[in-house]
């Protein structure tokens, strides 16, 4: 079978143009390093070098093994850096602000409370942000209805065209038409100014707990299949008629909790102190309008649904017979 080092030998002998040299760069002798090329001649069942008096040099068999093992090399180092950053996303939260949100005094009292994430936190336009969060930069925003050169509402909605991550939104309006839009243009939690710094924390630990849940990890399944809807727990995506997608958090985690529980009817009180880990204070308008949200995504005609029905006067209930 033919060795990765045997590969990265080739290549160093293509490079080095002599055995002799290629052996002195890899630190080990001629000798070995001849044998190691004529197991692979013998690998790959043809001669890689044309054999001269005080030398060998690669003929065209060699020539063209030489730019695959480059491509084969490139490929297992793209796969390992691509492992790695994959891991590492796990291990770091990036939260970005188009607000003036004391995030430097945030910061440290967020990594007291996950010591084993690395927490970063950044002040950005909104330009900047859209184009890094294409990037993946960022895995948390923080808006603001009001902030300067632009409106935190189509903010909120150009992101929410093709990002699914957590964001959380302040104003200074308390009334609920504001909350309601935000809710609805896909925000996951709301926050009215002034606000005290430990319910701001809470509301971001809620945000990064759900970010950061890993799912399927205990053996439980890592798909949950229903009549023309299908929802993948380790993507925390969805697929319907209409393809395949991410939803956001708060979106994913209602529907998974209630596709959970199918048959059972729910509380509003029972979804918001699930979905939102927080006491319930008898306001509907968070829970309706993800309800609606979804609704719009799952459901092939949103006013008579198929999967989250209504219960008047009580809650809702993922239909048991689908």
């Amino acid at each position: 079978m033919i060795e990765l080092n045997q590969l990265e030998q080739l290549i160093y002998i293509a490079e080095n143009k002599t055995i002799s040299k290629a052996a002195k760069e890899l630190l080990i002798s001629q000798p070995a390093l001849s044998r190691s090329m004529q197991r692979l001649e013998s690998d790959l069942g043809v001669e890689l070098f044309d054999h001269y008096k005080n030398k060998i040099v690669l003929n065209k068999n060699g020539e063209l093994a030489v730019k695959h093992a480059q491509k084969i090399i490139k490929s297992i180092q793209t796969m390992i850096n691509d492992v790695q950053d994959y891991d590492q996303s796990f291990h770091r939260i990036s939260i970005a602000t188009c607000s003036p949100a004391p995030m430097w005094d945030i910061e440290p009292l967020i990594k007291e409370l996950y010591p084993q994430i690395t927490i970063q936190t950044a002040v950005i336009n909104k330009k900047d942000l859209l184009t890094k969060l294409k990037e993946k930069e960022y895995q948390l925003v923080i808006l603001d209805v009001m902030m300067p050169g632009m409106d935190g509402f189509e903010t909120l909605e150009e992101i929410r065209k093709e990002n699914s991550l957590p964001i959380l939104m302040f104003t200074s309006k308390n009334d609920s038409a504001s909350k309601v839009r935000g809710l609805r243009a896909g925000a996951d939690d709301y926050l009215t100014k002034p606000f005290d710094m430990d319910e701001l924390i809470a509301r971001i630990v809620s945000l990064i707990r759900r970010y950061t849940r890993f799912n399927g990890q205990d053996g439980t399944p890592q798909q949950l299949d229903f009549d023309g809807l299908k929802i993948d727990l380790e993507n925390r995506s969805i697929t319907t008629v209409n393809g395949t997608f991410e939803l956001p958090p708060k979106e994913f985690d209602l529907l998974l909790f209630c596709a959970k529980n199918q048959g059972k009817i729910l509380t509003k009180q029972r979804i918001y102190e699930e979905v939102w880990g927080e006491e319930y204070f008898y306001d509907d308008s968070n829970i309706m309008a993800i309800i609606s949200r979804l609704r719009k995504k799952i459901e092939a005609n949103p006013g008579s649904p198929k999967y989250i029905q209504t219960i008047k006067g009580i809650g809702y209930r993922f239909n048991k017979e689908v």
